[in-house]
C-alpha cells in the first residue's frame, strides 16, 4: 500500500473517530489548558467549561394531551374551541397526517425516544406487559430519551403531568427509579404515574416522592400542573436566561375521568343536542373548509353496534348530550391551561426562539365508556357495577365533579374521530392512530398558517427536536450502545409544503390489530374486538391469523373509506409482506390478540408474590395496588395495634382505594369499624361497626373476613374483635373482584385521595389521632375454584383496557 493511500486512510479513520466522539454521551472530560507550577503563584488555573447547547438552540415545549381524537379540536374542524391550539397553528404549521400508536404507554415511549413502541419494549400498556422483548415494559437503556440527550447537551429539562411508562411492579417507593422521569433525563418531574388519575384528588409525585394535593374544593390538577410548569419556566429564565430549556407538558385531561370545573362545562350547554351523527357531518364540513382534509374526503360509516342518535329516548339524549358537554369542558379547560404555559414563555421574551410541538392526543378518542357512558370507570369496566339509566340521570349534575369518575358514550368518541373509522385501541385504522399536531417556531418557520400533509409519526418528534437544536443522536449514551433513531425529522417540511414524504413506511400493531403504511398505501386488519364491548368470559382468544385484511389507497382515500382488498389482491399481498418485514425488524412478534392472559399479574415480577403476611407501620402511604397485598376474592385478617389516649381517638388505621371502590379499618367517634365500598353508590357501602367506644389504653383491633367463594366478587362475613372479644359482625354482600382503583392507593394511619365512605369526607385525610404501633395483614386461603382463576384473568383485561 503506497504512502498516499495510507495517509488518506488515516485521515478517514481520524474523521470517523472524531465523528464518533461527537456522538458519545456524556462528553469526555475537558483537557486542562492552564499551567501547574510548584505553587499557585507559578500556576494558571483553567476551569472546565460547562456543557453548552449549540449557539442559537431553541427552547423546546413539547405538549401532549390525552385521548383526543382528530375531529375534536377546533384547529382541525372540531366543535370544541381550542384557542391556544388555534393560535399556535396560525403562528406555525398544522400536520394532518400525523400518527400515534392507538394507545397510551406505547405512544409515550415512542414520543420521548424517537423509536417504535416495540423497540422500546412497550408494545402495550405497562399493566399488560409480557416476557417478550417487544412487550416486557422495561424501556431499554439502548433507547435513550430526548430528555437525556438534551440534558447532556446543555439544556435544563422537566416533565409535568402524566407518565405511563413505569413498569407496573416498579411504581412503589421500593423502586427502582431508573425508568421514572428523573431516571430518564428529566431533571424535574411533577405529575402522576399511571394511566389516569382523579383530577380533584390526584396521586401526585414531586420527583419520586409522593405528595398530597391540598384538601381544597377549588383544586384541580390541570390548573396545578400549569402553575408548576409556569413557575419552573420563570425560574429557569431568572437563573439561567442564556441556557435553553426543554419542558414536556403532558396533562392527564381529557382521559377519563372527564373532570372539569362547572363553569367550563356550562360553556357548552345545548351545543351537542344535535347528537353524534349530525356532529360528524358538521365536523367534516368544517374540516373541508379549513383545508385540513381534502375536499374529496368521505365520511366513514358509523358501526352498526353504535346506535343512531335518532333511535335514542329523550332521557338518553339529555344524558348523553350532557356527558359530551362535560368532555368538551375538560378539553377546553386543558387548552386554556396550556395557553397559560405558552403565555409564560412569551412573558420571558423567549417565544420567538421556542420550538413548540403541540400534539393533540396520544391516540384516538376513547370508546371505553360503553354505549351508555358511565360514572364509575373502574367499577363498571372492571368490577361489574351496574349503573342504570335512572341512576345516571339522578346524578347527572355531578358528572365531571369529585363524586364521579366519568366517561362519555362511545358514540361521542366515534364523532371525535371524524372522519375516520374506529377509536382508541384500534391500531389498524386512523380513528385509533390519526392525531392533529401543530409545530410553531417563529424564528425558523416563516410559512405560517399552512397545512403539511407529509406522512408522519410520533417517532418523528425526537429527531425533529434534535435537528432543530443542532444535535446528533448519540451512538453511545451512558456507556450503552444506542439503537438508531427510527423516526424522521420533520424540519424538511418547514419550508416546503410539497416536499416529498421522507417517512415512507410505518407499521402499526396493538393486540394483533395491525397495519402497514407504504408509499401512499395502507393495508390493515379488521378488528375482531369492539373497544366498547363487554368482554365475554367464555369466548376464545382470536387467532391473529383469523383477522381479515383491508387495503386502502391513502393517497386518494384520506379517511380509509374504500376497501380495495378484493380488487387488488396482489397489492395486498405485497403490503402484508412489508408488514412481516417490519414486524421482524422491530420486535413485533409474537403477535398476541389476548387481553385476559396479559392482564394476569402473575406474568410479571411482583413485590408480593409468595407472601401471605404483611406488616406496615404509620407513614406507609401511597402504596400502589400492584405492590399491596391482594385482598380480593379470598378470606383475610387485618390486625391493628393501637393506643387510645384519654379523651379518645379517631382516624384511619389502614385503607385501600376510595369512594369508587375500596375498604378501610377506621375508628369513627371512638368506635372501630370496617367499611367496604363495592362502588360509589350508597347501597354498595357496607359497614361492620362496633357500638362501643374504645377505652383509653392499648388495644388489639382485628377484622376477620370469611369469604363466600368459590367465585369472584362474592360476599362474605366480617367479624370485628377488640382484644379478642367480638365487637361486631355483619354481612358484606358484594366485594370488589378485580381492581379497587386505577389511581388510589393503600395507606396506613391516614387516607390519601378520596374516602371509602362519606362519613369522614370533611375530615380528610382523617389521620389517626391515637397511637398506632403497626398493622398486620394476613391472607387466607383463596376461595376460588380452579376454573374461576381464568375468569378473573379475563375480566382483568377490562381494567387494563381503561388504564391507558
Amino acid at each position: 500500500m503506497n504512502r498516499s493511500i495510507l495517509i488518506a486512510l488515516a485521515l478517514v479513520l481520524a474523521l470517523a473517530a472524531s465523528s464518533s466522539a461527537q456522538e458519545v454521551l456524556p462528553h469526555p472530560p475537558q483537557p486542562f489548558k492552564g499551567k501547574i507550577g510548584r505553587t499557585s503563584l507559578e500556576s494558571t488555573p483553567d476551569f472546565p467549561k460547562p456543557t453548552a447547547a449549540p449557539e442559537g438552540a431553541p427552547n423546546v415545549l413539547l405538549i401532549l394531551t390525552d385521548d383526543v381524537g382528530f375531529g375534536a379540536a377546533s384547529t382541525f374542524g372540531g366543535a370544541i374551541p381550542t384557542p391556544t391550539f388555534d393560535r399556535l397553528a396560525q403562528a406555525g404549521l398544522r400536520y394532518n397526517t400525523f400518527h400515534t400508536t392507538a394507545l397510551c404507554s406505547p405512544t409515550r415511549a415512542a414520543l420521548i425516544t424517537g423509536r417504535n413502541h416495540h423497540t422500546n419494549a412497550t408494545g402495550v400498556i405497562t399493566e399488560m406487559g409480557t416476557g417478550f422483548p417487544g412487550y416486557n415494559s422495561l424501556m431499554p437503556k439502548s433507547s435513550g430519551t430526548i430528555g437525556e440527550i438534551l440534558r447532556q447537551n446543555g439544556y435544563n429539562t422537566s416533565w409535568f403531568g402524566k407518565n405511563h411508562n413505569v413498569p407496573d411492579w416498579q411504581t412503589s417507593q421500593a423502586g427502582p427509579f431508573d425508568l421514572w422521569p428523573t431516571g430518564l433525563g428529566f431533571e424535574h418531574f411533577y405529575g402522576f404515574i399511571g394511566g389516569d388519575t382523579d383530577q380533584w384528588h390526584p396521586a401526585i409525585f414531586d420527583g419520586t416522592k409522593p405528595i398530597e394535593a391540598p384538601n381544597d374544593p377549588e383544586y384541580h390538577l390541570d390548573a396545578d400542573l400549569a402553575d408548576h410548569a409556569i413557575a419552573w419556566i420563570r425560574e429557569q429564565n431568572s437563573l439561567a436566561p442564556n441556557k435553553p430549556f426543554f419542558a414536556y407538558y403532558a396533562p392527564g385531561l381529557t382521559h377519563a375521568p372527564h373532570h372539569a370545573p362547572k363553569e367550563w362545562i356550562a360553556r357548552f350547554k345545548g351545543q351537542f343536542d344535535q347528537g353524534w351523527d349530525k356532529l360528524r357531518e358538521e365536523t367534516l364540513a368544517r374540516q373541508k373548509r379549513l383545508g385540513v382534509v381534502p375536499a374529496s374526503t368521505q365520511l366513514t360509516a358509523r358501526p352498526a353496534q353504535i346506535p343512531a342518535w335518532d333511535s335514542l329516548s329523550q332521557d338518553q339524549k339529555r344524558l348523553f348530550a350532557y356527558m359530551m358537554e362535560v368532555y368538551a369542558g375538560s378539553l377546553a379547560f386543558a387548552d386554556h391551561n396550556i395557553g397559560r404555559v405558552v403565555a409564560a414563555v412569551e412573558e420571558t421574551g423567549e417565544l420567538d426562539n421556542t420550538l413548540i410541538i403541540y400534539e393533540m392526543g396520544d391516540n384516538g378518542a376513547s370508546g371505553e365508556g360503553t354505549l351508555q357512558g358511565l360514572a364509575n370507570e373502574v367499577g363498571v369496566a372492571a368490577n361489574g357495577v351496574e349503573e342504570t339509566l335512572p341512576y345516571l340521570l339522578s346524578i347527572m349534575d355531578e358528572l365531571g365533579g369529585p363524586l364521579t369518575y366519568n366517561h362519555y358514550p362511545v358514540g361521542w368518541a366515534h364523532a371525535m374521530d371524524t372522519p375516520f373509522q374506529w377509536t382508541k385501541q384500534v391500531a389498524s385504522h386512523f380513528g385509533g392512530t390519526r392525531n392533529g399536531i401543530v409545530i410553531s417556531w417563529p424564528r425558523r418557520i416563516k410559512q405560517t398558517g399552512e397545512v403539511r400533509s407529509q406522512f408522519s409519526s410520533v417517532i418523528d418528534i425526537a429527531p425533529t427536536i434534535l435537528e432543530a437544536a443542532g444535535l446528533k443522536a448519540p451512538t453511545m449514551l451512558n456507556g450503552v450502545k444506542q439503537t438508531p433513531i427510527e423516526g424522521t425529522s420533520l424540519v424538511y417540511t418547514f419550508d416546503d409544503a410539497r416536499a416529498p414524504t421522507r417517512h415512507r413506511s410505518q407499521y402499526f400493531e396493538l393486540m394483533a390489530n395491525r397495519g402497514i403504511y407504504d408509499n401512499g398505501w395502507m393495508a390493515n386488519t379488521t378488528p375482531l374486538k369492539l373497544p366498547w364491548a363487554k368482554v365475554s368470559l367464555t369466548a376464545p382468544t382470536p387467532n391473529p391469523d383469523d383477522f381479515k385484511w383491508e387495503l386502502y389507497n391513502i393517497a386518494e382515500d384520506f379517511s380509509q373509506a374504500n376497501d380495495l382488498a378484493a380488487q387488488n389482491p396482489a397489492k395486498l399481498k405485497e403490503m402484508q409482506a412489508a408488514f412481516d418485514r417490519e414486524a421482524k425488524q422491530y420486535s413485533v412478534y409474537p403477535l398476541d390478540s389476548s387481553l385476559a392472559e396479559r392482564a394476569d399479574v402473575r406474568l410479571r415480577p411482583s413485590l408480593t408474590r409468595g407472601r401471605s403476611t404483611f406488616t406496615y407501620y404509620p407513614g406507609a402511604v401511597r402504596i400502589p395496588e400492584g405492590a399491596a397485598p391482594d385482598l380480593k376474592n379470598k378470606s383475610y385478617t387485618i390486625t391493628a395495634q393501637v393506643e387510645i389516649p384519654k379523651g379518645g381517638a379517631d382516624g384511619v388505621l389502614v385503607t385501600q382505594g376510595g369512594r369508587f371502590g375500596g375498604w378501610g379499618l377506621l375508628i369513627v367517634n371512638g368506635r372501630p369499624q370496617f367499611v367496604h365500598a363495592f362502588s360509589n353508590q350508597e347501597q354498595h357501602k357496607y359497614r361492620v361497626a362496633s357500638k362501643e367506644k374504645l377505652a383509653a389504653g392499648k388495644h388489639t383491633i382485628k377484622f376477620v373476613f370469611d369469604y363466600d367463594g368459590p367465585g369472584m366478587g362474592k360476599g362474605g362475613t366480617g367479624t370485628l374483635t377488640v382484644d379478642g372479644r367480638q365487637a361486631a359482625q355483619g354481612k358484606i354482600e358484594r366485594t370488589v373482584p378485580i381492581r379497587f382503583s386505577l389511581d388510589e392507593t393503600m395507606d396506613v394511619g391516614k387516607d390519601t385521595g378520596t374516602p371509602v365512605v362519606e362519613d369522614y369526607v370533611e375530615k380528610m385525610p382523617f389521620e389517626f389521632t391515637g397511637g398506632l404501633d403497626k398493622v398486620v395483614i394476613e391472607l387466607g386461603k383463596n376461595a376460588l375454584a380452579a376454573g374461576d382463576a381464568g375468569r378473573i384473568e379475563e375480566a382483568g383485561n377490562k381494567v387494563a383496557a381503561v388504564r391507558d
